[in-house]
């Protein structure tokens, strides 16, 4: 399932996961729609042993403000966020023992500026990521619509 990743919380308690959720709701609910490019490849992981691909969603406005309001709502005193600098991203595949890395960090090289295609951000999933021997498997815990603004004065505005 492609998703844009927006933050990576890890493990949770159950009672923390709900009151993110009621959190969220409250406050991205009327965050309106957005359309992001995806463009570019990138790897998380080192260059000779890449672990993730992924395509770069470039943070424009809209990406950066639902971040941001995102950040807010996770941050807690009993809750840091991981320290990783903000990466929007869409992951394409979790690279297991590659015999020619090189042959991805090529590709990631060739593709490093390209635009592949936009996305409409119409909603926000918090997702729970359980990881199996076939690999990550994605399980909506809460499904938050963006607001649909189209036709309003307010789409063409700033949030």
């Amino acid at each position: 399932m492609l998703h844009l990743t927006l933050l990576f919380l890890g493990d949770l308690p159950e009672n923390r996961i709900q009151l993110l959720g009621a959190s969220l709701e409250e406050l991205l609910r009327p965050f309106p729609c957005f359309e992001t490019p995806l463009q570019g490849l990138g790897c998380f992981g080192e260059k000779r042993n890449p672990a993730v691909l992924y395509c770069r969603a470039p943070a424009g406005e809209r990406l950066t403000q639902l971040a941001e309001l995102t950040f807010r709502t996770v941050a807690h005193p009993d809750f840091p966020i991981p320290g990783k600098p903000f990466r929007p991203h869409v992951t394409l595949a979790r690279l297991r023992e590659l015999r020619y890395p090189g042959r991805v960090m090529a590709l990631v090289e060739k593709y490093r500026d390209t635009f592949f295609q936009t996305l409409k951000a119409n909603e926000v999933i918090l997702y729970e990521s359980l990881a199996t021997p076939a690999g990550h498997r994605y399980s909506p815990l809460l499904i938050i619509p963006l607001a649909d603004l189209s036709g309003t004065p307010e789409a063409a505005g700033n949030l």
